[in-house]
């Protein structure tokens, strides 16, 4: 095996493996020596290690960083057969290192190299005991399942197994993953075994269309679980004997990458289920009634104020439920996407998350997602004819009686109040073809089983953005309108489908930055929104050229219409059908407690949110906050082509969180 000392990651030829490594000094220009020994370390937490060697490395021993599970890589001057290590004294150098973080590693391994030569016949392994006693997890039973399912918990069951005999070894923390991936296929099986067996044929089933759900739901398991086992577990040692399939990171892999997005969505996944907002919910739901809109010309939400019931004075379980979790990977097909088994985040995140265009933090909007729909589940959730009854029963049923009917009113009320908006602004542009100075559209009170099926298959999916946005601002950006703007467009820009829907991303910026609007005045909130809204978009493109930025001011711009036709006018139609949503989310679904929990972190200054640390410092202790950490970052970010040290400051800002 031979080594070449690259600047570059091309390929010298097409067996070749390559990983960029990053100096953590001056190292960068020093080329590999003539004889020596290259340590890869894989590190229980990378910034611990990195903190320790940094402090104690001397001459003669250069510290690299990856972005494998090997994230640690040391080049030690001297071979086994130079005059420098003729008594082993580079060896026992080596021994030192391995024993000042002795505590802190899985793995170490050691290839002695001469010129370009890895000497493979003495290249050793070292592994370190776990912590504690692995957890254990036996096969899904599938043998008496339909041949459908029957293969695809068999495929999960060899998924699995993979994953987790790695996963305790190296990155321990993936357990709960383990757990609950092992739970939910169970659930699945035993759900299928009660109604079918191996000879079943899936058409004669009574509602076979939810069978098939299931096995869509173990699909989805086992393409991501397999896509996990590549980028978390799937460079391991020996290095010699094991590859990943992407060529930049072929020697190496991205496991360190993997789990720094695990710890990031995991910090909220735990943080969220600790404060019990789907239990809570619950709790809350043969409670007082609040003004529901269900009458809309005595709609009063100013009378929410004096509601004794929300998520944020309701009080908590004894037991909070374990976090529900999702398995988190990159993609450079779906980029940051959310199901209901996965998250992913933009593969081009892996080396260029320091920059405003890749920014880690946007995984907050989709793990949102999932938290929101256990929420509207608990309210809306339709999966057959009779529900859908029950739902438009309640909706019909006058003034609520309890808390629940009241927030399934409301939440259908707005529903239709969006779609009516659409429909009003559709006649208004007739109306003004034909010559018509007026128009106006009135629902009827009574809501038909029809009608609440297009509302919720039609409408739904924007009143979600809705809430999103607004938790989204208020709980990750702390409400910062600049923050939480540049965010929002320098990643939208490099979506393709926002331009030809603008008006509708320029919506829902304005509506999540109104949820600070004090008063219910509709008309006030928007004005105050765009102002705001514009004065953040004017400061993006005084940075620099950026067209979709300034299609979106023209949105703003009265009398201007975007590329879609709709203007001002009806901009602030729309906007005004969908305010009462921003002020109900504020009032009942919005915890300052959480929003204290998220940001919590000692190594920060009491009463500041930047962290006083640079690239490629590591501090003694753990940032106890990766969203906190993260939003400081991108307040000192540029876009990806201003920083020409785009990739080394975002491999740091992935290890320094695990």
């Amino acid at each position: 095996m031979h080594l070449v000392d690259a600047a570059s990651t091309e390929l010298v030829d097409a067996t070749a493996r390559v990983s960029a490594v990053y100096p953590l000094a001056n190292e960068a220009d020093a080329p590999l020596p003539s004889s020596g020994y290259l340590v890869f370390l894989f590190p229980r937490s990378a910034q611990t290690v990195l903190s320790k060697l940094t402090r104690h490395v001397g001459e003669g021993i250069a510290v690299f960083a990856s972005h494998g599970l090997a994230s640690v890589i040391l080049v030690v001057t001297g071979g086994p057969d130079s005059e420098t290590d003729a008594d082993g004294a580079e060896r026992t150098r080596i021994d030192d290192l391995l024993d000042l973080v002795d505590g802190d590693l899985c793995a170490a391994e050691i290839w002695p190299f001469e010129g370009e030569t890895v000497l493979e016949t003495q290249t050793t392994v070292r592994h370190w005991s776990p912590a504690s006693a692995p957890a254990t997890f036996e096969d899904v039973e599938a043998s008496d399942l339909p041949y459908e399912v029957r293969t695809e918990v068999e495929q999960f069951n060899l998924n699995f197994q993979y994953f987790w005999a790695r996963a305790y070894k190296y990155c321990d923390e993936y357990e709960d993953l383990a757990a609950w991936l092992q739970e939910t296929v169970s659930d699945i099986a035993r759900t299928v075994a009660a109604y079918a067996r191996a000879d079943t044929d899936p058409a004669s089933l009574d509602n076979p269309q939810q069978h098939y759900g299931l096995v869509s739901l173990l699909v989805e398991i086992n393409a991501c679980l397999t896509m996990l086992n590549s980028q978390a577990v799937g460079v391991t040692p020996p290095l010699t004997q094991s590859s990943f399939p992407v060529g930049e990171y072929s020697l190496l892999g991205i496991g360190s990458a993997a789990r720094a997005a695990w710890r990031i969505y995991r910090h909220m996944s735990d943080i969220f289920a600790n404060a019990q907002h789907l239990d809570r919910l619950h709790a809350m739901r043969h409670g007082a009634p609040f003004d529901s809109g269900v009458v809309p010309y005595r709609f009063n939400p100013a009378s929410w104020e004096s509601s004794p019931l929300s998520i944020e004075t309701q009080p908590p379980g004894a037991d909070p439920s374990p976090p529900r979790r999702h398995i988190v990977y990159f993609s450079s097909r779906w980029g940051f996407h959310q199901t209901i088994q996965s998250v992913s985040l933009s593969w081009q995140c892996i080396n260029g998350n320091a920059a405003t265009d890749w920014n880690l933090l946007t995984l907050s909007h989709e793990f949102l997602h999932s938290h929101l729909r256990e929420l509207l589940d608990e309210l809306l959730l339709v999966q057959d004819d009779a529900e859908l009854a029950a739902l438009v029963e309640a909706y019909n049923s006058g003034e609520p009686t309890t808390w629940s009917i009241a927030a399934k009113q409301f939440l259908l009320q707005r529903l239709r109040w969006i779609d009516h908006g659409l429909q009003l602004i559709a006649a208004r542009d007739t109306a003004e073809q034909n010559g018509q100075s007026h128009v106006e559209i009135v629902r009827s009170a009574p809501m038909t089983a029809e009608e609440a099926h297009h509302l919720l298959r039609d409408r739904l999916r924007f009143l979600e953005e809705v809430i999103v946005h607004v938790m989204d601002y208020i709980y990750f950006y702390d409400a910062d309108d600049e923050l939480f703007v540049s965010s929002l467009w320098h990643s939208w820009a490099l979506v393709p489908n926002v331009q030809p829907k603008i008006d509708e991303y320029v919506l829902r910026t304005l509506l999540a930055l109104a949820s600070t609007w004090r008063s219910h005045d509709e008309t006030q909130a928007f004005d105050d929104a765009s102002a705001r809204l514009d004065s953040c978009l004017a400061s993006i493109l005084d940075a620099g050229d950026h067209g979709l930025v300034g299609l979106a001011r023209s949105v703003l711009d009265e009398g201007e219409t975007n590329v879609s036709g709709s203007g001002r006018t009806d901009l602030r139609t729309r906007f005004g059908m969908a305010f009462p949503l921003v002020r109900w989310t504020k009032q009942f679904l919005i915890s300052s407690e959480l929003h204290a929990k998220l940001a919590h972190d000692e190594l920060r200054v009491a009463g500041e949110r930047a962290y006083p640390i640079d690239p490629w410092e590591f501090p003694d202790s753990r940032i106890e906050s990766p969203t906190g950490f993260l939003l400081d970052r991108f307040r000192r970010m540029t876009r990806a082509y201003e920083n020409d040290r785009l990739e080394s400051d975002s491999l740091w800002q992935l290890l320094v969180l695990i």
